[in-house]
């Protein structure tokens, strides 16, 4: 399915690079933005110098960064209350269960990266002629990562160098497949636990 999907993209980008629309934006006259990468036949942009980006979208990029640093999205903590409150409010508390919670909280602030927050820092520093360059649409971009992940993940984190995103190091190739793997993995088992805890309740 993926050789599939690499095939299409790549003559979509073939098509698209002749019949491609200029942006809204002039690019000559921003002078800082160029050209980033193609992907499933879109042209995407960024900023020459990232320190150097719009204010709309450096307030987004802090944001995603925060939860870079707490190697955990927003959606994640906010499960993660739930699931306390769930447990909590049962007749009889259950301590394993609180164990697990807490455990799970504290495996994550010396975990691997989240792929799902590389994926959102992702879609504020590179954007489409479709974009504002000064603003970020998070309905927009929700859609945006949803196509990315069809990709194959370590192609894609390669293509846009996610080393220039965030600090992982000089990781090969292998190593960086295995490393979002393992992150996409533990999130996963994570989420699953808090989910089983809170429809216990139901």
């Amino acid at each position: 399915m993926k050789k599939a999907i690499k095939k299409i993209t790549h003559w979509w980008d073939l098509i698209n690079t002749r019949f491609e629309q200029k942006p809204r934006w002039d690019i000559e006259n921003e002078g800082r933005i160029i050209p980033a990468f193609k992907s499933q036949g879109k042209q995407y942009y960024q900023f020459e110098d990232i320190n150097q980006m719009m204010t709309g979208r450096a307030f987004t990029c802090v944001d995603y960064y925060h939860e870079l640093s707490m190697r955990c999205t927003r959606e994640y903590l906010e499960k993660h209350c739930d699931a306390m409150e769930t447990v909590l409010s049962k007749p009889s508390i259950n301590i394993i269960e609180i164990a697990t919670i807490h455990s799970q909280l504290k495996e994550r602030l010396t975990m691997i990266v989240d792929p799902d927050i590389v994926f959102k820092i992702a879609s504020v520093v590179y954007f489409t002629k479709d974009e504002s360059p000064w603003s970020y649409d998070f309905k927009y971009n929700q859609k945006k990562i949803e196509k990315w992940k069809l990709l194959d993940l370590k192609d894609f984190f390669f293509m846009i160098r996610v080393q220039d995103l965030i600090p992982i190091g000089d990781l090969s190739k292998v190593d960086l497949e295995t490393y979002m793997k393992m992150g996409t993995e533990i999130n996963k088992r994570n989420l699953a636990n808090l989910f089983s805890m809170m429809s216990e309740q139901k």
